[in-house]
């Protein structure tokens, strides 16, 4: 029987999400031109669930674990990612897209109800 779920970190994945989270850290590059934290994947996997905010999946490590754990099945998703780049790149650039605009999308809720006021700039943007 293949696998269909995998157990990481005391996390639950769908074999699916784990896919996702390897592309997103293989093909995908944040603003900063920098990989993706585990933190983010872990709200990319809470999004693809249909949960926005509270606590993110935990997903630390996961390629390495991935790519390291001693069953094959485990083993092969990552392989599977990494020799299939046409297929998974694309896939994760939209689950990435698709968080990006939740987290703009809350923000713009939060802005317009006036709950991000303390925290704002008179031009809008936020205080540093």
């Amino acid at each position: 029987m293949e696998l269909q779920q995998v157990t990481l970190n005391g996390e639950v994945f769908s074999k699916y999400e784990c896919k996702i989270a390897v592309a997103i850290k293989l093909y995908i590059r944040n603003s900063n031109n920098q990989t993706p934290s585990d933190e983010s994947l872990g709200y990319v996997i809470n999004s693809m669930r249909g949960i926005v905010g509270g606590e993110p999946m935990c997903c630390y490590d996961i390629v390495n674990l991935l790519q390291r754990h001693p069953r094959e099945d485990h083993r092969s998703i990552y392989l599977s990612v990494y020799c299939d780049k046409k297929f998974w790149e694309p896939a994760a650039r939209e689950a990435w897209m698709i968080w990006l605009r939740q987290n703009d999308e809350l923000v713009q809720r939060l802005k317009d109800r006036g709950e991000l006021a303390p925290f704002l700039n008179a031009d809008g943007t936020l205080k540093t």
